[in-house]
């Protein structure tokens, strides 16, 4: 069982099409005080968001795959435009931690 009190950063799980809208819950999520009173959201370790934490020459399968097995929180965002491909495979990665 993993320990809620040493939370990672927030996966937000999301079809490209939507990424205006989860760049606003990002952002939302990383400057509201109360969301740092939660006792899985500590200090620095908020949401992450991959366009924000990529680095040049990053293997992009390879931090998304890191950033799950970190994380024991997700969103999963469901939206008109459907589930992207590349968040099917996020969703089984997410599915096979639990």
């Amino acid at each position: 069982m993993q320990d809620f009190n040493v939370m990672k950063k927030i996966f937000l799980c999301h079809n490209s099409q939507d990424k205006n809208f989860v760049k606003k819950v990002h952002m939302y999520i990383n400057q509201k005080s109360y969301f740092q009173a939660l006792r899985f959201v500590k200090e620095n370790k908020k949401a992450w968001l991959d366009e924000d934490e990529f680095k040049p020459g990053d293997e992009i399968n390879q931090e998304i795959n890191h950033q799950i097995n970190q994380t024991n929180c997700c969103v999963i965002f469901l939206s008109e435009y459907g589930i992207g491909n590349y968040q099917i495979r996020e969703i089984l990665k997410l599915k096979n931690q639990v």
